[in-house]
């Protein structure tokens, strides 16, 4: 006897769920050799609503995971899987998996949102409309072959939007940014997006090696700026306890976030400061802080602490005497 969906006031089989339109994911997976699970996963529209459910062995009977308002709307269900980590299954469940109740573009891109090691290019799909869709789909085969994943085309959407984005210098782009861009932007075939990002990727590499040419020459120019100072700025790290008014503190970590300060100040000023210069301290892990410097004992700033970032006043744990240190130094 098939198991019944729980529904208030009354209970179905999958079967007749499916007769009063649900979308039903039945399929055997196995995790480990010689062990089996099965997995349920039913899409049910209602007038109003379309609920998600989530059944198998794990648990008994079923669980709502998932319930939108409004009619079933195929690329919202998409996104549903995609962000559920409840509803998503690994690749072995795949393999002979029966669904009933929708086939064709939809039935590939939701499959592809429900398995967990593929679900991420639910994101680059859906950045297409429902028009270019088709045409994606028209233009470089179906994203399934029966219940099997077309992996010869996803692996060419996984090198282009993981490696060729990258090397073409193009950010976080989605297909729909990529093919308006492209001379593809018609055909939506991903050899002729191809020819357009090894193109993308000569001007990128260009663009490289113009910047990597341009620091290397600002980084000589603030090495020359710098050498003057450079012997004091090594005496204020090795002598830095006598002019610091304070004790409790991690003298490597500090000098390394000082040093970095005084060469960003020289560069800015051409001179060391000539007044009371503010520590503040505050942990990053265990035992690592951070240090930071301005000339008033209190300051805003966006500090993390673990995993967390916050924007708070921060006071000073102690000062370091720079006037002072001037004097020494002449």
């Amino acid at each position: 006897m098939q198991p019944s969906l729980p529904n208030p006031g009354s209970n179905f089989s999958l079967e007749d769920a499916h007769e009063r339109g649900a979308i039903i994911f039945q399929t055997l997976g196995s995790c480990v050799p010689g062990l089996t699970f099965k997995a349920v996963r039913v899409i049910w529209p209602h007038p109003s609503s379309v609920e998600f459910w989530y059944g198998g062995d794990a648990i008994d009977g079923y669980e709502l995971i998932e319930k939108l308002e409004g009619p079933l709307d195929y690329r919202k269900a998409a996104e549903v899987f995609e962000s559920s980590e409840a509803l998503q299954l690994p690749d072995a469940y795949f393999v002979e998996m029966k669904i009933k109740g929708l086939s064709g573009l939809w039935k590939e891109v939701i499959l592809i949102a429900m398995n967990e090691e593929l679900s991420w290019i639910t994101e680059h799909l859906l950045s297409l409309n429902n028009r270019q869709l088709k045409q994606f789909r028209k233009a470089n085969g179906p994203l399934m072959r029966g219940t099997r994943f077309n992996h010869t085309l996803l692996s060419q959407v996984t090198e282009i939007m993981q490696e060729k984005v990258v090397q073409a210098d193009m950010g976080f782009s989605t297909f729909a940014e990529l093919f308006k861009k492209s001379s593809a932007g018609k055909s939506l075939s991903l050899a002729e997006l191809q020819q357009d990002l090894e193109v993308w990727i000569k001007k990128a590499k260009v663009r490289q090696k113009k910047l990597e040419r341009e620091q290397e020459r600002i980084r000589q120019k603030q090495e020359r700026l710098l050498l003057p100072y450079r012997p004091d700025i090594e005496f204020v790290l090795k002598n830095l306890e006598q002019y610091a008014n304070f004790d409790d503190f991690t003298p490597h970590q500090l000098q390394r976030n000082l040093e970095r300060f005084l060469k960003e100040y020289i560069l800015a000023n051409h001179s060391l400061p000539n007044q009371t210069l503010y520590v503040f301290r505050w942990g990053v892990y265990i035992r690592q802080y951070q240090y930071r410097f301005a000339f008033t004992n209190k300051t805003r700033a966006i500090i993390r602490q673990g995993s967390k970032s916050e924007e708070k006043e921060i006071t000073a744990v102690g000062s370091i005497d720079f006037k002072t240190i001037r004097k020494d130094l002449k």
